[in-house]
């Protein structure tokens, strides 16, 4: 006998009928791809949670993805965000992030009037900084940032913990600059906010502003640097000259790094912010796998080339919470074999280059480990 309608119960029906409308859905999507755009925007949070050059890395900050029509406007783009975010719309601006030609990331300003597919860069990832208001009740409207100095919507008042800066009764014209202060004693890199600031307004006239941002004393003796790109940083000496005299080639995304000048820096780390930045060419990613444990997936640290054994196995003890004189360590047996190689002594005396010398440059780095009762020889 031929089935009929009836003989199918209710909700196999129900469960056909919406497969077959996701179906739909999707066919539409896949006909509609090329009318729409997918953004990755990062917010300051993820900003916070970075420690290296630039902003970002579009490979491991966290961001969330929204997809708006190519022929959105920017307001519209804008609304889209608030809407994922749950946050008014006239407390958002957004900034794509640019590759420029000394290939450091930065945000940069964008034109009201220009569509979702012109500022959105696919060479880039869509990648975009969302700029928020303060979380406070209620939640402000963002003030005008201006560019060009035609015209000055309202008066700006000094205040270090304000975003907005301006230190002359004419028109400003804004840039917006972020800030990095580094912990000499701890070796720490933090991001610790960002701000409009005039063009016009001198280095000096910005300490206050670092004071705040760092929680630092108020008449604490700063050094500032300009971070241009990742292995170019320049001290910034004479205060008393304007930003846009002191900052080559002054645009929005720029980056002002700072730390303390009355610290003296520890015997095992960097001696300073420069010291910092130039270990940053010299770190890697490193996979430590349990020596015992089969399949073991392991777990990543980023570490210096520069690393002494004493220094590789402090950093895996304190990820792993146990005795770094507890562990031991081995090397991978070969670049075309993987599996645990010889055992590495305590007494080592190379570095983690010399340990990771056999590895290709695009290959993955593992370093084998396993728990000892006793002291590891």
């Amino acid at each position: 006998m031929p089935v009929t309608k009836d003989d199918i119960k209710e909700h196999l029906v129900l469960r056909l009928l919406e497969e077959k409308r996701q179906e739909v859905l999707r066919r539409k999507e896949r006909n509609e791809q090329h009318l729409y755009v997918t953004a990755n925007a990062y917010t300051e949070e993820a900003i916070m949670t970075y420690k290296g050059a630039d902003l970002v890395s579009v490979d491991r900050s966290p961001c969330f993805t929204f997809k708006v029509a190519r022929s959105g406007s920017y307001r519209e783009t804008v609304a889209a965000v608030a809407e994922q975010l749950h946050y008014p719309a006239a407390s958002i601006r957004l900034w794509p992030f640019l590759a420029r030609n000394n290939h450091s990331f930065r945000p940069t300003r964008v034109h009201e009037t220009e569509t979702a597919g012109s500022f959105l860069d696919s060479a880039t990832g869509g990648a975009v900084f969302v700029e928020m208001a303060p979380p406070t009740v209620p939640v402000p409207p963002l003030p005008v940032s201006e560019k060009d100095g035609k015209c000055c919507c309202f008066l700006f008042i000094f205040n270090p913990l304000s975003t907005y800066h301006s230190f002359s009764p004419s028109p400003p014209v804004h840039v917006l600059i972020f800030f990095k202060y580094y912990d000499i004693k701890n070796s720490f890199l933090t991001y610790c906010g960002l701000a409009h600031v005039e063009r016009r307004t001198k280095l000096v006239d910005l300490l206050e502003l670092m004071w705040a941002k760092a929680g630092l004393a108020v008449g604490t003796p700063l050094k500032i640097y300009e971070e241009e790109y990742h292995s170019c940083i320049h001290p910034m000496i004479n205060f008393e000259l304007a930003l846009e005299d002191a900052v080559n080639e002054l645009m929005d995304g720029d980056i002002i790094a700072f730390e303390r000048n009355d610290v003296i820096p520890p015997q095992d780390g960097p001696s300073g912010l420069l010291e910092y930045f130039q270990d940053l060419l010299h770190r890697v990613e490193v996979l430590f796998c349990d020596k015992n444990v089969p399949n073991d997936p392991g777990f990543l640290l980023e570490l210096s080339m520069k690393m002494t054994y004493n220094q590789i196995a402090a950093a895996v003890a304190m990820r792993l919470g146990t005795d770094p004189m507890k562990l031991q360590f081995f090397k991978n047996q070969s670049s075309y074999r993987e599996g645990p190689g010889g055992a590495l002594r305590c007494s080592y005396e190379g570095t983690l280059k010399d340990i990771l010398l056999y590895f290709k440059p695009r290959q993955p780095k593992k370093i084998f480990f396993q728990h000892v009762s006793g002291s590891a020889l």
